[in-house]
């Protein structure tokens, strides 16, 4: 990392602080009157002109203003940010969880994802994005069956931490509610404690029996309680807040705009940068085109994972424009990370 001075240090936190605020470039008399920093505008302009030899600031246009690069935010962010201690307290509104922790009823896992990403949308002014934690390695608690209609069955499954998730299984029958609860029971007493990996494997020695060993309810069972735990790896993808991007005025360019939400779309583009975030094991800091997902280039994203002990479950983060404000948005992030952490405790 290249060293700057103290002096191109301030000027170039000016300036950033100055774009982030504004979407204006920054000239030399707004950085003097602004920021009082006892220098002359002739000398303000000198160092500008030197961080944009540098590569720090831009020149667009015939503005005579100037504009941070994806290079200045990255310095930004490693080194001056990091010299100075970030607000890490949260707005109240956004301190649910311990609510939800400390509730004895459980907690429905599409419903605490989405509640997450609106939360992290809301108070950024951004796209708050996570990424659901896979099931196949959270611990069996109980599972309950209820008849629906026409060989509709709702899978009710919830985990040790007292997390839920439902699934709709298509049956080749129809069961019964009595039918249902005694399957119920039978599941509960075979796989209470088991990972959902566990349960799977169980599940394939059970079914490769003899099937004379099994009565029909057995039967019955196991391939009902197949079915609800199948899929166990799809990984989901819930995200709030696409429309903050219109109000961002560099993304005021209608074909640009429609590149960035046909990328939003695509879950496979958004689980390919989520993905690599949760190999990290730590908080990502991607600016502009170090972005790897290219269709949103344009675009910066903060992501942390969160666990359960040392295991990691998932990520999650925010995504804008370059021009965010990293100074709130990384405590954010990192903190809503911990609160994460926290409701996932002994999954």
């Amino acid at each position: 990392m290249e060293e700057l001075s103290i002096r191109n240090k301030q000027i170039l936190k000016a300036v950033i602080t100055s774009y982030v605020s504004t979407a204006e470039p920054v000239g030399s008399r707004t950085i003097t009157k602004k920021f009082k920093l006892d220098l002359s505008p002739a000398t303000v302009r000198n160092i500008m002109s030197d961080l944009e030899e540098m590569g720090f600031l831009s020149h667009p246009y015939t503005s005579a203003g100037r504009v941070p690069t994806n290079k200045a935010y990255r310095f930004y962010v490693d080194s001056i940010l990091s010299e100075n201690a970030f607000n890490s307290q949260l707005p109240i509104q956004f301190q649910f969880g311990d609510e939800l922790k400390e509730s004895n009823e459980a907690v429905n896992v599409e419903d605490i994802m989405k509640r997450i990403s609106h939360r992290l949308s809301q108070i950024s002014n951004q796209v708050g994005i996570i990424l659901a934690p896979k099931f196949s390695f959270t611990t069996f608690k109980h599972i309950e069956f209820i008849n629906l209609r026409e060989k509709r069955v709702l899978a009710i499954f919830v985990t040790k931490s007292g997390m839920i998730q439902n699934k709709l299984i298509k049956f080749d029958e129809d069961l019964s509610q009595d039918t249902l609860d005694k399957i119920t029971r039978y599941l509960n007493e075979q796989f209470q404690g088991m990972t959902l990996c566990e349960i799977r494997e169980k599940l394939r020695e059970m079914m490769l029996e003899e099937k004379r060993l099994y009565d029909k309810l057995v039967a019955r069972a196991l391939t009902l309680s197949s079915l609800a735990f199948s899929n166990a790896e799809e990984e989901e993808i819930y995200f709030d807040g696409t429309a903050n991007i219109l109000n961002q005025p560099e993304f005021s360019d209608v074909e640009e705009m429609k590149r960035i939400f046909a990328a939003f779309e695509q879950k496979n583009l958004l689980l390919q940068l989520l993905d690599k975030c949760v190999n990290s094991k730590g908080m990502q800091i991607f600016i502009g085109t170090e972005n790897p997902v290219k269709e949103i280039q344009d675009l910066s994203i903060v992501t942390s994972v969160y666990k359960s002990g040392d295991r990691v479950l998932g990520t999650l983060g925010i995504i804008g424009p370059t021009r965010m404000d990293y100074s709130q948005i990384i405590p954010l992030v990192s903190c809503t990370a911990v609160l994460m952490s926290n409701l996932f405790t002994d999954v």
